[in-house]
């Protein structure tokens, strides 16, 4: 098989292309929208990695004329991952989906033609459109967004799940939050104490 200069020149261009404009629209996911509604940055190795793998992955198998069944078969194993030592929420999930998401579309789709922008703008459309989507669903109610804090607590008596309510009001009088939930994470009888995962909002506590 002979050595293709164009082709090989083309590829390397479609795979900046795609690649830039998918860690663009991941970027502006995460700082924009991710970081400044929850406030984390321990999942963005995870994050970019997942997208990043995904999108080398499909890029290259696709130049081999993947299916878009096998894509998606593959698109479907990185979402059944999970970490099992990590308690990762729905809502991390839902972005973690959105980002293996993104890796599969700036991949597999139609080739973008170098002289004709018309395929980079409808990527790049979708791109803002998904953005923006998301960006009103997480903001339209910021008042009253629900977070999650980790807390060390001490009372084991309270632990019970027949107490649940008295546990939820003893973190509120000494948080000062609108508690909406507590979750029991792991029990340390070491050291007499227990790690929780605390469910508030930002209105204030009445």
């Amino acid at each position: 098989m002979k050595f293709a200069p164009e082709l090989f020149h083309e590829l390397v261009l479609q795979l900046l292309i795609r690649l830039g404009l998918d860690l663009l629209t991941l970027l502006i996911l995460l700082r924009v929208i991710y970081f400044k509604a929850y406030n984390r940055k321990d999942l963005f190795f995870t994050f970019v990695i997942f997208n990043v793998v995904l999108f080398l992955v499909c890029f290259f198998l696709n130049r081999i004329e993947l299916s878009m069944g096998a894509a998606f078969g593959l698109f479907a194993v990185f979402g059944m991952l999970r970490y099992r030592t990590e308690d990762v929420s729905v809502r991390d999930m839902s972005y973690l989906f959105f980002v293996i998401s993104l890796g599969l579309l700036h991949a597999v789709t139609p080739a973008l033609a170098l002289k004709n922008n018309s395929e980079f703008l409808l990527l790049a459309t979708s791109d803002v459109l998904l953005l923006c989507i998301t960006g009103l669903l997480e903001f339209r109610s910021i008042q009253n967004k629900e977070r999650v804090a980790l807390v060390v607590f001490e009372r084991l008596d309270l632990l019970k799940p027949e107490l649940k309510a008295d546990l939820i009001f003893e973190l509120k009088q000494r948080m000062g939050l609108n508690i909406q939930n507590v979750q029991l994470l792991k029990i340390d009888f070491s050291k007499n104490s227990a790690q929780l995962k605390v469910f508030y909002t930002d209105k204030p506590r009445v």
